[in-house]
């Protein structure tokens, strides 16, 4: 489990100390599930993917449907898990409106998803499908990649907006680097490392220092309904 995993779970876990069960949904699950949860945890998963719900035996109930329109009960659950999946989607929107919805009033929402405003964010925004592929088959997946959107509605500063309009209010927020491949290029090219150097540089200071560092690709947030929010 990577230190992203282990930071979001352990604080979730202080948050929910006080109850002995969960229900816990995770959405776009995949074929695995992506935060522990120490409370006795009923699991539903839902994902577009037969095939990938087949796989998942970590859910013991499984939806097949699409999280942008698939219409999840209102206030059901304790927790909603969306873990590298907004990325993929082409109405993220309607994703974080139906999951908000989902959530029960001190429930929580707990979502990781590429920083757009980073390099490789911006790599794999502008990038087609059969160049991810290529990167997949130099790098020895066994996954395969899903075609991504990256729309700036997941630009973090949107999402805690669009989820702060809906009722819920920001209690963690990690912006880290997940992806090591830029630094080993940097460290072996002077070229490379220079350009790096100069492009952030260039953007902080056309930003008057708002944009955080281009490295940082990985956006992890978890946010606790506070009210029952009218959907934005």
């Amino acid at each position: 489990m990577s230190s992203h995993h282990l930071g979001v779970s352990e604080f979730c876990n202080t948050l929910l100390e006080a109850k002995p069960r969960i229900r816990m949904l995770e959405a776009g699950c995949g074929s695995g599930s992506h935060v522990k949860f120490r409370p006795v945890t009923d699991a539903v998963g839902i994902d577009i993917s037969g095939e990938q719900l087949a796989r998942n035996i970590t859910v013991q109930e499984k939806i097949r449907g699409d999280i942008q329109s698939y219409p999840l009960p209102k206030d059901e659950f304790d927790v909603v898990v969306c873990w590298w999946v907004m990325e993929h989607l082409s109405r993220p929107k309607d994703a974080l409106r139906n999951m908000c919805s989902s959530v029960k009033p001190g429930g929580l929402l707990v979502l990781a998803f590429p920083n757009l405003l980073s390099y490789k964010g911006m790599i794999t925004k502008f990038t087609p499908l059969w160049f991810h592929q290529l990167y997949y088959r130099a790098k020895k997946y066994k996954s395969h990649p899903f075609p991504t959107y990256l729309r700036t509605a997941i630009l973090p500063r949107n999402v805690i907006r669009f989820s702060q309009d809906n009722g819920f209010s920001l209690v963690y927020f990690e912006l880290a680097e997940g992806d090591q491949t830029i630094q080993r290029i940097r460290t072996k090219s002077r070229l490379v490392d220079l350009a790096v150097s100069t492009v952030t540089l260039t953007l902080q200071a056309l930003s008057f220092g708002k944009l955080d560092s281009l490295l940082r690709d990985c956006c992890v947030m978890v946010l606790r309904k506070e009210r029952v929010g009218s959907p934005a």
